[in-house]
C-alpha cells in the first residue's frame, strides 16, 4: 500500500487516498479473534503498544517497514502516524 499510495500519489484522487489510508487502518485495526489465519496479515496492530523495542513483534519488519514506509507515504495526509512510528524508533531504538 505505501508503494502503490507513494509512486501512484499524483494520479490519486482525494478519495482515492482517503480509501487507501481507510483500508490499510482496517486491516491493522480488525480484532484478531475474528480473522482466520489466512485473513490475519499482521500480528502487531496498529498502534503496537505493549510491544518491546529491543526484540520480538516490537521491533521486526511489520514496524521497521511496513509502518515506518507507509507513515512517509501518507504524512502529509496523516502526520500522527510518521509522529507516532518515527517517534517509536527514534525514542526507543537510538
Amino acid at each position: 500500500a505505501a508503494i502503490v499510495y507513494d509512486w501512484c500519489y499524483d494520479l490519486l484522487t482525494e478519495t482515492d487516498k482517503i480509501q487507501i489510508i481507510a483500508g490499510v487502518e482496517n486491516c491493522l485495526l480488525r480484532d484478531d479473534k475474528a480473522l482466520t489465519s489466512s485473513q490475519s496479515k499482521m500480528e502487531v496492530r496498529f498502534p503496537p503498544q505493549d510491544q518491546v523495542a529491543i526484540a520480538g513483534h516490537g521491533n521486526e519488519y511489520q514496524i521497521l517497514r511496513d509502518f515506518l514506509a507507509f507513515s512517509v507515504a501518507i504524512y502529509d495526509e496523516v502526520p500522527s502516524w510518521y509522529e507516532y512510528v518515527g517517534g517509536r524508533v527514534y525514542n526507543d531504538l537510538f
